[in-house]
């Protein structure tokens, strides 16, 4: 590593950047998440099973190759449908968790075997 990129390393606290995203009042999250979970079902081809990645896609409006990593890490059991326990998992790995966990999570997100 050259000098440069060291200096850049060591002005970079991603530990206050991540925590600058993160909310400061949690409390009302679950709420949050189960009305999101509400209107993500309501979409759904089968909310028996809960949501598939075609919904969950078209719910969050991301990218394709973002959309199916993320459905991909979510969905633990492997069985082409969220439910809400691995939704409500992620997100709270996503809005609470610490930069440990987030980067473990991004980094699975990232690692496709």
């Amino acid at each position: 590593m050259d000098k440069d990129q060291t200096n850049l390393n060591n002005m970079i606290d991603s530990e206050g950047l991540i925590n600058s995203f993160r909310l400061a009042n949690t409390e009302n999250l679950p709420y949050y998440f189960k009305s999101i979970w509400k209107d993500l079902t309501r979409r759904s081809d089968n909310p028996d099973k809960g949501v598939n990645k075609i919904d969950f896609s078209n719910y969050y409006e991301l990218p394709g190759i973002i959309s199916t990593g993320l459905f991909r890490q979510i969905d633990k059991d492997n069985d082409g449908y969220l439910n809400f326990k691995e939704f409500n998992d992620a997100m709270i790995t996503l809005f609470t968790k610490g930069t440990k966990d987030l980067i473990k999570f991004v980094f699975e997100f990232l690692d496709d075997d």
